[in-house]
């Protein structure tokens, strides 16, 4: 077990627990000042500094070699692996020598569900181009022998990876509905599926129904994230839990960064009373959105335009158009108007 040896700032930065209480570009300058440390951490206090690093953006180039010279030194390979996993996204711009390195480090993983995780990642966000150990991997998966923490990892790689195999993933959905899974799991498998086009009716079926059963208690971010997902498959129809999706839209207080991605959803799949619709307005207006940000979600708003309400439309398109000076922005509306 590692000793830390605890200065002052890292001793502050130990005390974060899933989320900090100063300001970003404080907690930016706490990491410049002890990420030298990163090593005399141990693997739970990594994994918490990681994910307060994450939600500010501050996995970068600069950071992760820091954070790889850390994760090395542990002789866990289950942590080591986790905490690969999690360092690896689209801001991280790792140089080609950390990739090299990372293949490294995983090229005799064991762990072939979290393995698939971390080089879908690197061929989606790296133009990672060595599929050689990809298929290794795929290989030696045995779907049969996953937990559903597993196989929710080694779908999003899939995906990421490209892996379109119908055959794999059929076997996927098959062992999933066997499975007991937490929600969190099962909407990256389904996010898997999504992603490659793949799942039978009974596989999205059920993940609907879960959906369903989870609304009562579901956070906004997995609601966004699962109605994305469920919204982009065609096996299935959604008017089994429109009611109750609508009523936890029109009950709950939704961030502007997930309401409208929420909107686009609903009206992509062309549900939604005209009570919801007066809700979208209600927001607008009461967000105060004017000027770039306004138009700029009324253009987002813009890829379901013949399936929203007229009325809704016009108020927000004309709202968009006198609160910009944005000639680009305005131009980009008008085209897509026309």
């Amino acid at each position: 077990m590692k000793i830390v040896m605890r200065s002052s700032k890292l001793e502050q930065l130990m005390k974060f627990k899933g989320k900090h209480d100063i300001s970003c570009q404080e907690f930016k300058q706490l990491i410049l000042d002890t990420r030298q440390q990163f090593t005399q951490l141990n693997g739970e206090q990594l994994n918490c500094v990681v994910d307060l690093m994450k939600h500010d953006q501050l996995v970068d180039d600069d950071n992760t070699d820091y954070l790889l010279t850390a994760i090395k030194n542990f002789d866990d390979q289950q942590i080591k692996y986790q905490l690969l996993d999690k360092i690896i996204m689209p801001t991280s711009n790792l140089s080609k020598e950390q990739v090299k390195e990372i293949e490294q480090i995983i090229e005799n993983c064991q762990q072939y569900a979290i393995g698939l995780s971390i080089m879908g990642k690197m061929v989606a966000f790296y133009d990672y181009q060595n599929k050689q150990i990809m298929n290794k991997f795929v290989k030696e998966f045995d779907v049969t022998k996953t937990n559903a923490e597993q196989l929710g990892a080694a779908c999003i790689g899939l995906a990421l990876g490209q892996y379109k195999d119908k055959q794999l993933w059929d076997d996927i959905a098959q062992h999933c509905l066997k499975l007991d899974k937490d929600f969190h799991s099962y909407m990256r498998i389904a996010t898997g599926m999504g992603l490659t086009n793949n799942g039978n009716i009974e596989f999205w079926n059920d993940f609907i129904e879960q959906f369903r059963k989870q609304l009562k208690t579901i956070n906004e971010d997995l609601f966004t994230q699962s109605l994305q997902v469920i919204s982009q498959q065609n096996v299935v129809s959604l008017e089994l839990c429109e009611a109750e999706i609508e009523y936890y839209i029109i009950n709950s207080h939704i961030r502007i960064e997930n309401m409208m991605s929420i909107y686009v959803s609903m009206a992509r799949k062309q549900l939604g009373s005209q009570q919801l619709y007066s809700k979208l307005q209600q927001d607008i207006y009461e967000m105060q959105l004017s000027g770039d940000d306004l138009i700029l979600y009324v253009i987002e708003l813009m890829q379901v335009k013949d399936r929203l309400p007229n009325q809704t439309l016009n108020v927000l398109v004309a709202k968009a158009y006198s609160e910009s000076q944005n000639q680009e922005l305005i131009d980009k509306l008008t085209n897509l108007i026309k």
